[in-house]
């Protein structure tokens, strides 16, 4: 059916923030207060507890008006008299939150794409949102997106006085555009707003459900209102906003939410370190390193950095020969693949260093310009390695788990062999299919549209006082501890070798975590059984 008016809500049903929630603003404003010399002698509980004071003097705000809805300059009013702010002081803060809010500001590009569509169409679109930030505001949101976007009409209750939660609104929008209900179809991401009061004047209205994300990510953000916590989650949220037909999928969820905030900012640091070392060739020892390398591929492609890298086969098995052959082939993979007398770094998740001293020593490689990049290790150094070993985070008792998010599409390296003079590794073909099968790319999707969106806001996520460490810590207890759907099913299904494995003593690490995470959820279901958790239900 052809309707006479398409309006569109704004806030994420067109646009959406890098911020896991509108207070993630505020975290954002607050971090950067030692920035503007304007707010140098503000009072310090402002400065030190502003998401609280900005968040509660808006809801201070709606008690006091008789209105529908309130505006930005009031909002601040009242946090200028409790707090003796000067004007300028006052102008500052608005400012700061508009720039932070288009600065936070993504599309929702599917709907972005509809509504371009229909404008190219020759149909009428309006924008009707509630919100307090002004039209000037608004409309620079837009024009980020597209010029298209911005000239559409829009009516925003701050400046019209009405809602659509209490349908006026929706009223004022008729007599001004001349049209029937009957004929406007709205949509909308509020159920209320959105579905059920238009649909009561008798406008067609289609509800736009998000893809909600886990409710223990919320308290994350919550727990610490900081920027960091909140771009960092904002941008795995945002990339499941965009994400389509995927936004349910687990395995990308798990991605987006997990494996892409734990490992951007150590790829990030990689970079950093290297650059500062003088380091111009990565090598990313398979398998854990491949996510890391595709993550640092993409900060050296947004920021044109002069590193170059390569991924380098490996296992233990593989790097442990036992026969003379097997030696020789080793030598000349390393000689193949490792640039001779140059700065080169070499990274891994987790680990002490003892297999790349043992391919260094055979490859005749010079461990003075060697260095190594963890992930975590063991507390202590080995200074009989030869070369520079340096960790990112040998202060968080990550105990390897992080490793069982650093997986890669093929089986692992058995070996080398000899092809047409060229050294080429030996993978385990049947575990390669078997990790396809079961949805190895939808998982590096989850991460690479996190990397995407994460990589903009880069510089404001690398965290005050150990934020960014916080958040990892968090992340890595959360999936040990209360891991949701989405990641029991990653980390109990995801393919792993070799099955014939029996005795507990003897598993690898994986099958370990498996067995623990098994015996965490009969727990649960016991504790849930025995009705232990119902006092907390009220």
């Amino acid at each position: 059916m052809e309707y006479d008016l398409y309006s569109y809500d704004l806030f994420d049903t067109v646009i959406t923030r890098s911020t896991l929630n509108p207070e993630g603003i505020f975290a954002v404003m607050q971090s950067r207060f030692g920035e503007l010399s304007e707010l140098s002698e503000i009072a310090p509980e402002l400065a030190g507890d502003f998401v609280y004071i900005r968040k509660n003097a808006e809801a201070s705000a709606r008690k006091k008006t008789s209105k529908e809805e309130i505006t930005l300059n009031e909002i601040y009013a009242i946090i200028k008299r409790n707090y003796c702010l000067s004007d300028a002081e006052t102008l500052c803060l608005i400012k700061l939150e508009e720039e932070t809010e288009i600065f936070c500001s993504l599309p929702l590009q599917l709907r972005v794409d509809e509504i371009l569509s229909r404008i190219k169409a020759g149909q009428r679109v309006v924008f009707i949102s509630d919100m307090y930030l002004s039209h000037e505001v608004i409309r620079k949101m837009l024009d980020k997106i597209s010029s298209d976007l911005s000239k559409i009409p829009l009516y925003l209750s701050s400046e019209i006085g009405y809602t659509k939660a209490s349908g006026n609104l929706f009223n004022y929008v008729k007599t001004k555009e001349k049209v029937n209900f009957n004929r406007w179809i709205h949509y909308g991401d509020n159920f209320k707003s959105d579905y059920k009061i238009p649909n009561k004047f008798g406008i067609t209205a289609k509800w736009l459900k998000q893809s909600e994300i886990s409710g223990f990510f919320k308290y994350l953000n919550k727990a610490y209102y900081n920027s960091t916590f909140s771009l960092m989650l904002g941008c795995a949220q945002a990339a499941i906003k965009n994400s389509g037909d995927l936004s349910d999928n687990k395995l990308y969820r798990t991605g987006a939410l997990c494996a892409g905030p734990v490992f951007s900012p150590f790829a990030d640091w990689i970079l950093r370190q290297s650059l500062k070392k003088g380091i111009s060739h990565l090598y990313f020892i398979a398998r854990d390193g491949f996510i890391i390398k595709r993550i640092a591929d993409r900060i050296i492609e947004k920021f044109s950095i002069n590193i170059k890298t390569s991924y380098i086969y490996s296992s233990r098995q593989a790097w442990d020969p036992k026969t003379k052959e097997q030696r020789e082939l080793l030598a000349l993979y390393g000689k193949q693949q490792i640039k001779p007398n140059v700065k080169s770094g070499f990274v891994d998740i987790w680990g002490t260093g003892g297999s790349l001293k043992h391919f260094c020593d055979l490859c005749n490689l010079d461990l003075g310009k060697i260095t190594l990049f963890l992930y975590g290790t063991y507390f202590y150094q080995d200074d009989a390695l030869g070369f520079e070993r340096v960790i990112f985070a040998q202060h968080l008792k990550l105990n390897g788990h992080v490793e069982f998010l650093a997986k890669a599409p093929e089986g692992q390296c058995i070996g080398f062999k000899l092809e047409k003079n060229i050294v080429i590794p030996v993978c385990r073909e049947q575990e390669k299919i078997e990790i396809e099968k079961f949805g190895f790319s939808q998982y590096l999707s989850g991460i690479g549209d996190f990397v995407n969106y994460w990589i903009i806001f880069k510089n404001r996520t690398l965290g005050q006082n150990n934020e960014l460490y916080r958040l990892i810590d968090s992340l890595i207890s959360k999936f040990l501890f209360f891991a949701s759907e989405d990641e029991l099913h990653y980390f109990l299904n995801f393919p792993d070798y070799p099955k014939s494995e029996k005795n507990l003593a003897v598993m690898r690490p994986l099958r370990i975590f498996k067995y623990k995470l098994k015996i965490f959820v009969s727990k649960i279901k016991f504790i849930e059984k025995s009705k232990i958790l119902s006092i907390f239900r009220d």
